[in-house]
């Protein structure tokens, strides 16, 4: 897959109806269980770090107390945090879960709907994303991550959600827009 992804397998064709009511409830869920970290402050005293640049587009902010515990979905506790970093300050857009293990997907919930999936060409240093590996392979800056988390993510911010609910990754115009006005 593009973009260094590498997607588990989910079964094909549409979800069925109770995969979709599975996915429906995971998103209500989560929205719920986040609330209390939509102030950046609140999710850095719960243990959340940056896992990724703070001075991108969107910042993911890793709690890997929460990712060793072994509850993978739970929707008030999850592995990490995205919020994007706009011109009004940080903004939660969502949550990541990741697997039980590295190279695991976690469960699967809705189907063809929440698809896991791995970056098989992360740079790692100091337990932060500081880039991708070149067409070489390697690391210019950090080590290579190959035994890396699947992960899934869940878009609760309304504009991204409605379109991009489970998406692996965004189009870089969507994060823009809400870089630019400060609305999710």
């Amino acid at each position: 897959m593009a973009n260094g992804m590498v997607m588990a397998p989910v079964p094909s064709g549409p979800p069925t109806s109770p995969q979709q009511a599975a996915a429906d409830q995971l998103v209500a869920e989560v929205g719920q269980g986040i609330a209390q970290y939509s102030n950046l402050s609140a999710a850095v005293a719960a243990g959340y770090r940056p896992a990724t640049r703070t001075d991108g587009p969107m910042t993911h902010y890793l709690n890997p107390p929460v990712v060793t515990s072994g509850d993978v979905l739970d929707p008030e506790h999850p592995s990490a945090l995205m919020f994007a970093n706009t011109v009004d300050g940080p903004v939660l857009l969502g949550a990541m879960f990741l697997g039980p293990a590295p190279c695991q997907p976690g469960p699967d919930i809705g189907g063809p709907l929440t698809q896991w999936h791995a970056h098989d060409d992360l740079c790692v240093s100091s337990g932060q994303v500081v880039g991708r590996t070149g067409s070489n392979g390697q690391c210019a800056a950090g080590v290579h991550n190959g035994s890396t988390y699947f992960m899934l993510h869940v878009w609760t911010a309304p504009s991204i959600a409605s379109q991009h609910q489970f998406q692996a990754d965004l189009p870089p115009s969507v994060i823009e827009q809400i870089d630019q006005t400060g609305q999710p």
